[in-house]
């Protein structure tokens, strides 16, 4: 996974819809979970600060990056699998799935799924669930 310096490139991850905008120094996307802890505990190490990204869908200012780091989830967008345990149903995913992937994905497969809730479940159906 490359570590990119911030240029005009990656603009649109400086602000999400709550209007406020932020800086950082470098930004990345990567390709796995694996590559994600690497370079969160690489950073860490260092003392840099990190933000992790999701959809940029927010709007308390949260994805907002005050500096340091930023981690885009955008990739990180697969369903791993599905279970029931008693009354209970688990979805394994990754955090960039959106939340219109995941009812798609339980509307498409599992019926009985398909008819409970996601909490929080918010209007916004692009949000990434991570």
């Amino acid at each position: 996974m490359n570590i990119e310096t911030m240029s005009e490139l990656f603009a649109t991850h400086l602000s999400d819809e709550s209007r406020l905008t932020g800086s950082c120094q470098t930004f990345s996307v990567p390709s796995s979970v694996d590559e994600l802890q690497l370079t969160a505990m690489s950073m860490w190490e260092k003392g840099i600060p990190v933000t992790v990204q999701g959809a940029l869908t927010g709007i308390c200012g949260c994805a907002v990056p005050s500096g340091g780091h930023v981690i885009s989830t955008e990739k990180l967008n697969s369903i791993i699998g599905h279970r029931k345990d008693g009354n209970k149903y688990y979805v394994n995913l990754e955090p960039g799935v959106r939340l219109s992937e995941l009812l798609s994905y339980c509307r498409r497969n599992y019926t009985e799924l398909s008819v409970h809730t996601f909490l929080p479940n918010p209007t916004e159906k692009l949000v990434r669930l991570g």
